[in-house]
């Protein structure tokens, strides 16, 4: 049995796709918290609920994630945090007091032209669209 997993092949997403949706809906099922209730892209996770909701949502993930050994970014400002009612996700600063949000002016400004390209030449290479 291989003791790696081959980075590279088409697969290798899908893989560790499914392993971090499998840990957080563990996570949720420990929690008691409906899937809906969570966003996940790639290795971000969101709650989205009461205070206690996600506070226990929060807990549950991260006891889970000690137990079976998946290491988790550390707390920092932008970049990850606990349940609280601000802060940058996906790329865009939420208040959820204020109920609003921002991004920032260069992004918003790299989106803009990538868009109108779309609308100017009908066509965007792949690596264009993935930034």
């Amino acid at each position: 049995m291989d003791a790696a997993l081959t980075f590279g092949a088409s697969s290798s997403p899908g893989i560790f796709d499914r392993i971090a949706e499998l840990i957080l809906r563990m996570a949720l099922h420990m929690a008691s918290i409906a899937r809906d209730k969570a966003i996940r892209q790639l290795d971000d996770n969101v709650l989205i609920g009461t205070k206690e909701e996600v506070i226990t949502g929060y807990e549950a993930y991260k006891s889970l994630a000690k137990t079976i050994g998946v290491r988790i970014a550390p707390e920092e400002r932008d970049n990850a945090f606990g349940p609280q009612t601000y802060g940058a996700v996906l790329g865009f600063e939420f208040n959820i007091k204020d109920w609003n949000w921002t991004m920032d002016h260069d992004k918003a400004a790299k989106i803009r032209r990538l868009l109108f390209r779309i609308i100017e030449d009908n066509q965007i290479s792949q690596g264009e669209l993935q930034t």
